[in-house]
């Protein structure tokens, strides 16, 4: 099983992958694959990521040979390109991201501008888009491995370690075919534009 999970910068994914067990998954950097499978990926100093064809990223992602796991976690904010099961969207207060980036020696402007794409839920329709198109008029309720079932959630507040659990408990709903425990998950219910009209 492959779960993707992302979210915009500081939202806390590579924290969270910390406090998983390598005995219960898999986990795989989103940077370092994209190292691997595209030639020269140019590096933003400002945000210190990779900048990649995104159609040229999903076809190697797509002829990856994945190692065999019983669970394989990709750690990224782009991992919603790789053709997994189930894509978990950590989702953060935007005034929490720029304060977390800011620390982390993001430019201001930077840092508001990761705030501002998490305020209008940009990876969210980026991940949403994806799975549209992998679905291909299936049953977007229903389980179809490799769709990349979108789910997200309000870490806000949160512990790492109860985000790990709430992880575990999506991918047992899956692997369980237990969709009342997906669905209250399903994009909709995490809305930022409030706060982000304090800004402007």
């Amino acid at each position: 099983m492959i779960v993707s999970l992302c979210g915009t910068p500081g939202t806390g994914k590579t924290t969270v992958c910390r406090q998983i067990p390598p005995k219960e998954a898999m986990v795989m950097d989103m940077n370092a694959l994209i190292t691997e499978l595209v030639p020269d990926p140019c590096h933003d100093p400002a945000s210190d990521s990779l900048v990649v064809d995104v159609d040229e990223l999903r076809r190697g992602l797509a002829a990856f040979q994945w190692p065999e796991a019983g669970l394989i976690l990709i750690e990224g904010h782009l991992s919603y390109l790789a053709p997994s099961d189930l894509c978990l969207l950590l989702r953060l207060d935007p005034r929490e991201i720029k304060n977390r980036l800011l620390r982390r020696g993001y430019s201001e402007t930077k840092a508001r501008e990761n705030a501002e794409a998490e305020g209008v839920g940009t990876l969210q329709i980026w991940a949403m888009e994806e799975e549209t198109s992998r679905l291909a008029g299936q049953d977007p309720e229903g389980i179809v491995p490799g769709c990349g079932l979108v789910l997200e959630r309000d870490v806000t507040g949160m512990e790492p370690g109860d985000i790990a659990s709430w992880i575990h408990e999506m991918v047992r709903g899956y692997d369980e075919k237990e969709l009342k425990r997906l669905i209250p998950y399903r994009p909709g219910n995490v809305d930022w534009l409030e706060v982000l009209s304090d800004w402007f």
